[in-house]
């Protein structure tokens, strides 16, 4: 599974600590974190046990930066985006050997409407053979 948030500038860590990882940050009834320092708890319900998860800072968020002669402009539309998304799994995948195996992807905020592009960017522009 690739996981990734929305942005401009969301990093993958709220999905890391608030659901997929093997622990979490504890949250209240209202869903908002009790001021610091934060409890971290087992992740009842991390889907480890089911699938592999790869997560995703595209260029902007996080501490992901672009390299050389790139500016953050060249990845900040939401064609860029998509592109430097979908190249950055097909990589990942083929670096790994793992064409076999099923792709899941999986966004929070914008990072669900980036996996309605993704999934169409990787049907129909890259050759996955």
């Amino acid at each position: 599974m690739f996981a990734y948030n929305g942005g401009p500038g969301s990093s993958s860590i709220w999905l890391h600590m608030g659901i997929l990882g093997p622990r979490r940050v504890v949250v209240n009834d209202q869903g908002y974190a009790p001021p610091p320092p934060s409890e971290r708890v087992a992740n009842a319900y991390s889907i480890l046990d089911v699938t592999d998860i790869v997560m995703i800072d595209p260029i902007g968020t996080g501490f992901s930066k672009p390299l050389g002669d790139a500016k953050g402009a060249d990845f900040w539309g939401v064609d860029q985006d998509i592109k430097s998304v979908g190249q950055f799994i097909k990589r990942y995948v083929s670096d790994s050997g793992r064409w076999g195996s099923p792709k899941y992807l999986l966004g929070e905020s914008y990072g669900g409407l980036r996996s309605a592009g993704l999934a169409y960017y990787l049907q129909n522009t890259l050759a996955w053979t």
